[in-house]
């Protein structure tokens, strides 16, 4: 009998690995939908806010392809910080989040808009109808300084958005063509103002920003955000893992009712 409830105290260890290993896998395992990484040496940033205050606006949001049925379950993106001395912005160069310094958090909101393609009377394509939106707010993490002179060794800043369950952005079947818009909230006594860095990656049109009534491109050549959209895949490790605990769970089982005839 002791023997019999050594074996059961192994098994329920060994399952109790499993599910934490098995967690670990899926969680941490991901593919990116679509990524275009930020751009230390060449890239700069693009301020991208709504002013509260005063509801001053410059909007930005770039397209990009999405080719399967995934859901987007995690959004990354860079950006740097603009600090108002004297009632002047001059690039932030301090290596951590000054929101996390002043312990609070910027304020974002994320959208997704249907793609108004290029057309006859439409010269560049750009956000349609927006289908998802959603608040957040936590600092960045510190990733380098920005090379590009016009940047003036600006610190950037990543943000790695897991969202719930219930937020998870569902595409349509097919290859479609999507809008991500990421803009600060700038509230009146913000003293940080938040600019979206480009990208080394280009596709398609030209990243586009709203002034209130229109979408306009954000720069003469073409400029790409950088962000990343990903979702999460159980790992291939994962699967022989489970045939163990499967394998174990019918030997323990069979065990189990010998001992009980």
């Amino acid at each position: 009998m002791r023997k019999l409830l050594n074996q059961r105290a192994c098994f329920i260890i060994f399952l109790i690995v499993f599910l934490v290993v098995a967690s670990t896998a899926w969680t941490e395992a991901a593919i990116y939908k679509w990524l275009q990484p930020y751009d230390l040496e060449n890239g700069y940033d693009i301020e991208s806010y709504y002013a509260e205050d005063s509801g001053a606006l410059h909007i930005v949001a770039d397209d990009w392809l999405c080719t399967n049925n995934l859901p987007v379950t995690d959004i990354h993106w860079w950006g740097s910080y603009w600090e108002n001395i004297g009632g002047n912005w001059v690039p932030y160069a301090g290596e951590e989040d000054p929101y996390r310094a002043l312990g609070t958090s910027p304020q974002f909101l994320l959208r997704i808009y249907t793609d108004v393609p290029v057309s006859g009377n439409n010269p560049y394509s750009h956000p349609g109808d927006m289908i998802w939106e959603h608040p957040t707010s936590f600092p960045g993490g510190f990733v380098g300084h920005e090379q590009n002179p016009i940047m003036e060794n600006a610190s950037k800043f990543e943000w790695n958005w897991n969202l719930r369950e219930e937020w998870y952005f569902n595409q349509d079947p097919g290859e479609n063509v999507y809008w991500l818009s990421i803009f600060q909230i700038l509230r009146p006594n913000d003293q940080y103002l938040w600019g979206w860095e480009t990208s080394s990656e280009h596709w398609n049109d030209i990243a586009t920003y709203w002034d209130g009534d229109e979408w306009y491109p954000v720069a003469e050549e073409l400029t790409d955000m950088a962000f990343g959209l990903t979702t999460p895949i159980p790992t291939p490790g994962v699967m022989p893992l489970l045939g163990s605990v499967l394998f174990g769970l019918y030997g323990f089982n069979a065990v189990f009712r010998k001992k009980k005839q």
